[in-house]
C-alpha cells in the first residue's frame, strides 16, 4: 500500500470538493480524480472520511496535476486537526 492521496478543488458552483484515493505509483488524471465515486462536497464529510482510515495511515495531500488547489488556511488547519484526532499521518505537499 502506498498510503492515501487527498485531492481538493472548487467545483463549478464554488464549493470545495475533496476525495481520498488509494495511493499508486502513477499520476492520476484530473478526470479520474474528479469522477471518483467517493468524493465529498464539504469539510464535515471529509472529516468523517478521514476518521474511517486506519490509525497510522499515511495521507498525502498534493496536487501533481493541473485542476486542483488547496483551500484557505483555516480549512487546511481543520483537516490537519481531523487527521491528528484520527491518529492519521497527514503530509501536505505544496
Amino acid at each position: 500500500m502506498k498510503g492515501v492521496e487527498l485531492y481538493s478543488w472548487k467545483d463549478k458552483e464554488g464549493d470545495w470538493m475533496f476525495v481520498l484515493l488509494d495511493g499508486t505509483n502513477r499520476v492520476k488524471t484530473e478526470k479520474e480524480v474528479k469522477q471518483a465515486k467517493n468524493k465529498v462536497k464539504d469539510l464535515d464529510a471529509l472529516k468523517r472520511a478521514i476518521a474511517t482510515l486506519a490509525v497510522g495511515e499515511q495521507v498525502f495531500w498534493m496536487h501533481p496535476i493541473a485542476g486542483f488547489n488547496f483551500p484557505p488556511e483555516a480549512t487546511r488547519k481543520d483537516v490537519a486537526k481531523a487527521a491528528k484526532d484520527a491518529r492519521v499521518d497527514l503530509h501536505v505537499l505544496q
